[in-house]
Formats: structure tokens, C-alpha cells, sequence
């Protein structure tokens, strides 16, 4: 899957898949916000967009070789994640 995420982001260029992290980030606040103003929780449709995030954020942690997992805990920890939980997969986060 590493290949993948580092051929896709090779083809489309930073600039392009920088665009599409930012539309993925703000479709995931969107998602959060909708459940906040209707009180409906819909984790199947936050699990989805959580895991679009992490997907683009891999590609650049690929692609600019950072080794470095403290800045990966710092994003996911203010996403509320922690300890090893920044290793599982979303599905297993999510119940």
C-alpha cells in the first residue's frame, strides 16, 4: 500500500494532493459538525472520513520520508488519539 500512496501522490504532484487533503479535512469537520447540530452520530460516516484523512496524511509522511512518528501523534493526538492507538486501524478505533 506504501507503493501505491507514493505512485499516487508522485503522479498527481504535492500541490494537487495538498488540495485534495485540505477538501478531505474539511469533509471530516463537516461530518463532526453535522452530528454536533443534529445530536444524530453517525460513526460509519466519521469512520470513513477519518480514514480518508489519515490516507492523504500518509502519502505526505511517504512521500517527504519522515521517520518521525512524534509529529504523527502530535496530529492524531489533537484528534484525540493516543498511546497505541495510532497504530491500529480506523475500523478497530471506531467500534
Amino acid at each position: 500500500m506504501e507503493d501505491k500512496l507514493k505512485e499516487i501522490i508522485t503522479f498527481y504532484g504535492v500541490t494537487k494532493q495538498l488540495k485534495h487533503f485540505h477538501s478531505e479535512v474539511f469533509e471530516l469537520i463537516d461530518a463532526i459538525l453535522l452530528e454536533e447540530d443534529t445530536g444524530i452520530i453517525n460513526k460509519k460516516h466519521i469512520t470513513e472520513e477519518i480514514a480518508d484523512v489519515m490516507v492523504m496524511l500518509k502519502q505526505f509522511v511517504l512521500y517527504y520520508d519522515i521517520k518521525d512518528e512524534t509529529v504523527l501523534r502530535g496530529f492524531l493526538g489533537r484528534m484525540l488519539f493516543s498511546g497505541e492507538d495510532v497504530f491500529k486501524k480506523v475500523n478497530v478505533l471506531s467500534g
